[in-house]
């Protein structure tokens, strides 16, 4: 029963949110050098200069990588590799900047796994799991940013299978 909620291990609230079919796939993301303190989803990353100028809200990040609400215009503006770090900054929605002042943002993009979700049961979020099955085993990833139908994963999809593949998506929270 999807609408179940439990604890265990001293105070873990589980809800399982419900049946969902994904399908594996990939997402652009962007690395900083280093994450300013304190930086939460909903902060926009301002680029300051250059073919990718322009502000970008946060919608995903683990450690330095950032999921991006979109793509951006030139993913490869390194090919050669001599290119130094971007200028850019880490803007709270109070207009203040984390970390005090600009970051460093590598030039090129990095696709991070991904799943698609063909179908989701209402009130899928970020840090949610998928739980799925590899060999009758239970497998999970976790959400680590949303942008649309695209969820980007901890690490790649483990469920077999061509096309869409049966998950159940769980919230897990400590109280």
């Amino acid at each position: 029963d999807h609408e179940r909620v439990h604890d265990r291990r001293g105070g873990v609230h589980a809800a399982d949110r419900g049946p969902a079919q994904v399908e594996g796939t990939s997402v652009e993301t962007v690395t900083l050098v280093k994450r300013p303190a304190k930086m939460a989803i909903g902060d926009s990353l301002r680029i300051t200069a250059g073919a990718n100028a322009g502000t970008y809200e946060i919608v995903g990040f683990e450690r330095k990588t950032l999921l991006l609400d979109r793509d951006l215009p030139v993913a490869t503006l390194d090919p050669d590799g001599k290119l130094g770090p971007q200028a850019a900054e880490v803007v709270a929605p109070d207009g203040s900047l984390r970390g005090g002042g600009p970051v460093a943002l590598l030039a090129n993009t990095v696709q991070k796994p991904a799943a698609r979700f063909v179908s989701r049961p209402e009130g899928v979020n970020i840090n949610d799991y998928m739980r799925g099955d590899a060999q009758g085993e239970p497998v999970y990833q976790q959400i680590k940013g949303l942008r649309g139908d695209v969820a980007m994963l901890d690490h790649a999809l483990m469920v077999p299978g061509q096309g869409a593949v049966p998950v159940v998506t769980r919230s897990c929270t400590a109280r």
